[in-house]
């Protein structure tokens, strides 16, 4: 070995390469020996020349090589190569070549789907679930959700652990879900769900050169399959720069989680990809390139175990939740211990099968009951089963397969394990479900007492845990930027002394205020009024009465920033998680608390007026003041104003609810109820005449009385429990 190989192998065997290189066009090829050059330019030229082909000068890459140098086609692709043929035979190199071939593979009809394909085209339950909407705080999609993937754009795509990378040909509506029809990095057209799209480059290609691919599977002609060439040689100068970024990056990620984690051991953080690159590599995020940010991404993608792609909307904040220091520690330690297959894995499964089976066995004698807690006094758990039951509890949050699973082997493995030793039993009591899901791992956790039978699995979501957090006192600054600066001097416990609104606020005076809403509601935050307009017939202002929490709240208060995160009041099984709290003196926020002290309710108030065709010709919004609340259930409104009642809900477990035999109103106030019933009436007419349409949709929705249900988060110290559950 020459000694410059020597010194080389300390320095080469130091650095981290993590990411092999996916483009063979990127690869060094080995010098081309000078009489090969010439036999093969001597062969084109007699090929061309039966074809009765003109000599024109040869390409740029074959002219004669400095010695010692080496080619690849990256060198050639930035320039245009002169032609040696016929001006309708081009000179094609390697790279457009094989883009060429890989489009036209994919317009074979036999040609089986690639991987790609095939991962974009099959949806798991449990990720259809979390891309339905099955999610305590998902929100409806944005404008600019859709303006980041539009046509043109370059997308990464992710589904089912497989990455690919694309450009948006076009969209479509099917079964009112968008879809975006994609032309990937193999050649083939993909129809697939916007969600799949977690990176985008907006505008990469021209809508020129877009609308000449077709956004046909098969591309139709020879131009279309021109065009995709063309698209696809631009999508790989890109990927090849990422590539070439990704693993310039792969030193300084190595240390990623440990400066970007919560200090606190116990605690989740979260950051968005911009923010993590700055924070890495002491920048501002305008001084990075695409590729930067796209490479920052795919490492912190790839870095599963310690960074968790947020599961909505993800496009649109590019966050990642990053676990804590206690998740990794206990995901290491059962990990090893799964590996080296500990007796203390044994053992643990052992105990777990008797847990079952009592436990079973108490929820069938406890049908009947209220639900409640019964601690278990003959079964202790040793130090290390108390970080077996942690761990499950920690691995019980459903995701998109955007991201490897780290929990997904040593889940299925202990409680497999846990099943061998019940499956010659013949005992229905402890029978294991033999596929391993999400809800298998409930039901399981459940079982052993690790968690309350009604406990909602979606409460694990490192999100809800997040805006849990008590007592954090942050600058406000995202949200306060318009805020007079004398409001922010006030600390994180401070209410208003007075009203900074209360100068400006419009009286209402008596006008009537109907708050309508269900009987067991919980929060009162909205109302309704309406008055004639004079000398128009059919026409009404309309007032929209919302409760005032600014009234008394800085934007420095604790539970403005908890607010803030959390975003709106979480309507669980077991309990409800209020945007802000019920007692002291936020128990005045809700409309109608302020009659029983004889004060007006603030409010923020939105008017508009709307003539007989649904149109609105003004608008108006004040903060208010409201005196004259009433709380109308809806069953009340309907009685009044003898509207025929359906059943809109059957119980076909019983519990059906009795509600108070319904009041009787003054017919000025059925009067009113009319008149808003006809201004709703007047709108959904003119949604209708712009081609709305009103779709009901049946769903099934649960409730628990008494609510909420015994609370006991689980504490892998104490006693284990049981929980009787009717």
């Amino acid at each position: 070995m020459h000694r410059r190989g020597l010194q080389c192998i300390p320095k080469r065997s130091s650095q981290s390469l993590p990411l092999r290189c996916y483009h063979d066009d990127s690869i060094p090829r080995s010098k081309l020996p000078l009489p090969q050059q010439i036999k093969s330019n001597v062969n084109l030229l007699i090929q061309r020349a039966a074809h009765g082909a003109n000599r024109t000068p040869l390409p740029k890459r074959f002219n004669k090589r400095r010695a010692g140098t080496t080619r690849s086609d990256s060198q050639d692709e930035d320039q245009e190569p002169t032609r040696l043929a016929l001006h309708n035979y081009p000179w094609r190199g390697g790279v457009v070549r094989r883009l060429n071939d890989s489009v036209r593979r994919a317009n074979d009809p036999g040609h089986v789907p690639t991987i790609e394909k095939q991962a974009l085209s099959t949806v798991s339950p449990q990720e259809q679930d979390v891309m339905d909407g099955i999610d305590p705080i998902a929100e409806i999609d944005t404008a600019d959700d859709i303006i980041k993937h539009g046509v043109g754009s370059f997308v990464e795509l992710r589904r089912n652990n497989v990455v690919t990378h694309g450009v948006v040909l076009g969209t479509e509506l099917i079964e009112s879900r968008q879809n975006l029809i994609t032309l990937t990095t193999t050649g083939e057209v993909l129809r697939h769900f916007k969600d799949d799209v977690y990176f985008s480059i907006p505008d990469f290609v021209d809508n020129f050169l877009v609308s000449r691919c077709s956004t046909a599977i098969e591309a139709e002609n020879e131009h279309q399959i021109a065009a995709r060439v063309r698209v696809l040689k631009k999508m790989r100068g890109v990927e090849k720069n990422v590539e070439r970024e990704f693993n310039r990056l792969a030193p300084l990620m190595q240390g990623a989680y440990d400066v970007l984690r919560n200090p606190n051991p116990e605690e989740w953080a979260h950051i968005t990809v911009f923010e993590a690159a700055a924070k890495l590599l002491g920048s501002t995020t305008e001084s990075f390139s695409i590729a930067t940010h796209l490479a920052v991404h795919k490492h912190l993608m790839r870095k599963h175990n310690e960074f968790v792609a947020n599961q909505i909307q993800f496009l649109s904040t590019q966050l990642f939740w990053i676990r804590p220091r206690s998740h990794i520690d206990d995901l290491e330690f059962v990990t090893d211990m799964v590996i080296r297959r500990d007796p203390v894995i044994d053992a643990f499964a052992i105990k777990a099968s008797g847990l079952i089976k009592q436990n079973r066995k108490v929820s069938l004698q406890s049908a009947s009951e209220v639900p409640s807690i019964q601690p278990v006094s003959d079964v202790k758990w040793t130090p290390q089963e108390t970080i077996l039951i942690r761990f499950l509890r920690n691995g019980l949050r459903s995701h998109r397969s955007v991201q490897k699973d780290p929990y997904l082997v040593p889940l299925a493995f202990l409680i497999k394990k846990v099943a061998y030793y019940d499956r010659d039993s013949g005992d229905p009591l402890i029978q294991i479900n033999s596929s391993i899901d999400d809800n298998a791992l409930a039901q399981f956790l459940v079982d052993v007492g690790g968690m309350p039978a009604w406990e909602d699995p979606s409460t694990s979501r490192a999100e809800l845990q997040f805006l849990e957090e008590k007592g954090t006192e942050k600058q406000l600054s995202s949200f306060a930027i318009d805020v007079d600066p004398s409001l922010l001097s006030y600390s994180s416990k401070d209410l208003y002394t007075q009203d900074p609104a209360d100068s400006i606020r419009h009286d209402f005076g008596d006008l009537p205020v109907y708050v309508v809403d269900d009987a067991d509601a919980e929060e009162l935050d909205d109302g309704m009024s309406i008055e004639h307009v004079s000398g128009e017939p059919g026409s009404y202002w309309l007032h929209v009465h919302i409760a005032d929490p600014t009234s008394i709240l800085p934007p420095t208060h604790e539970a403005v920033q908890l607010a803030h995160r959390q975003t709106t009041t979480l309507y669980l099984i077991d309990r409800t998680e209020p945007m802000l709290p019920h007692t002291g003196p936020f128990s005045k926020l809700s409309l109608g608390s302020g009659r029983v002290e004889g004060q007006p309710d603030k409010t923020l108030s939105f008017s508009f007026k709307l003539n007989s065709r649904g149109d609105i010709s003004d608008y108006k919004v004040r903060a208010g003041l409201i005196r004259n609340v009433h709380v109308v259930r809806y069953d009340e409104m309907n009685d009044a104003m003898h509207i025929l009642q359906t059943n809109l809900y059957t119980f076909p477990f019983g519990g059906r609810p009795s509600y108070p035999t319904p009041r009787t109103f003054l017919e000025t106030q059925v009067e009113d109820f009319r008149n808003l019933f006809q201004a709703a009436q007047y709108l959904i007419e003119a949604r209708l005449r712009t081609e709305a349409v009103v779709v009901n949709s049946p769903k099934a929705e649960m409730k628990v009385s008494p609510k909420p249900l015994p609370q006991n988060p689980y504490d892998p110290v104490a006693t284990n429990s049981i929980y009787r559950i009717p």
